[in-house]
């Protein structure tokens, strides 16, 4: 079918068939778009791979969900799938039944400017070749720069006995890398960002000032120093902060490592986290941002999630069998990479709320301290809750004053609520970005996620 929003009416009256012999159906569809293009000194790539679509038919089967999923959308398919569900799994009552939600109907569409599929493909490369140009011709050292472009555009439809519903969302993702060498020494500096929105957000990703600075960055690493290991006064940039909150309570609350005996949410709720400045949040209502949706894949409505308030870790994040399973509130996070996949809980837009400090005077609250502001990556360990980020390069701060010398590369490590109740400063600047895709599981499911923050002031073991 051309367009699957039309199948909801059809889609209602398989449901109602499955629940003739369960007492929970649903079924979700999901067709994704994409084009790429990946640029740099010496090459070009267009990646237009065939659009990708299925349906997942869920069924409760009295102890947990099972599911026959098939890469079409025909009624005719669908009921073929159904009867091979019904031929394989056997209602048994053992446990009560999940509730279907309030009734909710709606059709609903992201933000999109510019339908990035109504841009020429040539318009799209001229686009990235004259931001690689800018970024290749900002300074002598500058040895290579690389630029990816992508656009997915997702259209899905949820049905139950209770919900009708479809939605619409485009995004658009701009990645930059600039390679620089003194000839002795080479550095790279990286930045960029996805978003809900159309193509227009591409100029915004790629604005002259900050290709300029990030030039700036990959030739002022060249002079970078190693920074002196152990302790220090730490402010992030927010883009660091956002890494902090993903990787600090991103899947350590993730209710179903809670299941698997991965991480141990529950034994801290209800307990002091961090300081008493932090609130931290999982929303993916947040428009501006890469885990944009208006229903998760199990048709829960999308809202903000507060995981810390004032220090107290006050909820995990879930999907609908693990928050019936662990008896805890039902939160819109049941994801899934796409129809070949199942669900898991997972984050959409972490970050951690500003207050009312002007960031300057974070800076001046440090004695002997480094700003870490190039963005780089993390990692965490959700049962030990250790977390390790890594960061391109960071400036020195001494008596309140940044004084220019640089550090590369720079690792923050430690324990996570130690980390945070270390907290003593947070901005009221605030930003918030996409990271890409995050993985999960020795499969490693990947969806898109973002994160954000504002400035933090805090002590960490930096190497």
């Amino acid at each position: 079918m051309d367009d699957i929003r039309e199948m909801k009416s059809a889609l209602r009256d398989v449901v109602a068939r499955l629940e003739q012999r369960f007492p929970y159906a649903s079924i979700s569809v999901a067709r994704e778009q994409s084009t790429a293009i990946q640029m740099d000194r010496h090459q070009a790539t267009v990646i237009n791979p065939p659009s990708e679509t299925g349906t997942i038919v869920t069924v409760f089967d009295g102890q947990g969900m099972a599911e026959e999923a098939v890469n079409l959308t025909d009624i005719d398919g669908i009921n073929a799938a159904v009867n091979r569900l019904m031929d394989r799994v056997v209602y048994s009552p053992f446990l009560s039944p999940p509730e279907p939600g309030a009734p909710w109907a709606g059709d609903f569409y992201g933000p999109c400017g510019r339908d990035p599929a109504s841009v020429p493909l040539e318009e799209k490369i001229n686009g990235c070749r004259d931001a690689r140009d800018r970024l290749l011709d900002g300074a002598p050292q500058v040895r290579n720069a690389r630029i990816s472009y992508e656009e997915r555009k997702l259209t899905k439809v949820f049905v139950n006995s209770t919900k009708s519903l479809s939605q619409e969302l485009s995004f658009v993702s701009a990645s930059m890398t600039v390679y620089s060498s003194d000839g002795t020494n080479t550095q790279r500096a990286h930045d960029g960002n996805t978003a809900a929105g159309g193509y227009e957000l591409f100029a915004r990703f790629t604005a002259p000032e900050l290709l300029d600075e990030l030039v700036r960055s990959a030739v002022g690493l060249l002079r970078a120093e190693k920074v002196d290991p152990g302790w220090h006064e730490v402010v992030t940039m927010p883009s660091i902060s956002g890494t902090v909150a993903h990787e600090a309570f991103g899947h350590g609350v993730e209710l179903d490592m809670e299941m698997k005996q991965c991480a141990q949410v529950r034994s801290y709720l209800g307990k002091q986290v961090a300081s008493p400045l932090v609130n931290m949040f999982d929303s993916p209502s947040n428009l501006d941002s890469a885990g944009f949706y208006f229903f998760d894949d199990e048709g829960e409505q999308a809202r903000p999630t507060q995981i810390i308030r004032d220090g107290i870790l006050v909820s995990g994040i879930s999907d609908l069998y693990s928050a019936r399973q662990l008896q805890q509130p039902r939160t819109p996070h049941g994801r899934r990479e796409s129809f070949r996949r199942r669900i898991y809980s997972r984050m959409a837009n972490t970050y951690i709320a500003p207050r009312d400090t002007p960031w300057a005077e974070l800076i001046r609250r440090v004695h002997n301290g480094v700003l870490l502001r190039h963005g780089g990556r993390g990692m965490e360990d959700p049962l030990g809750w250790g977390m390790q980020i890594d960061v391109h390069g960071g400036e020195e701060i001494r008596n309140g004053q940044l004084t220019g010398k640089l550090y590369s590369p720079v690792s923050v490590t430690g324990f996570v609520p130690d980390l945070l109740k270390s907290i003593t400063g947070i901005s009221r600047e605030f930003g918030t970005y996409g990271l890409g895709r995050c993985g999960k599981t020795f499969t490693k499911d990947w969806i898109s996620v973002g994160f954000g923050g504002p400035y933090l002031l805090f002590t960490a073991r930096l190497a």
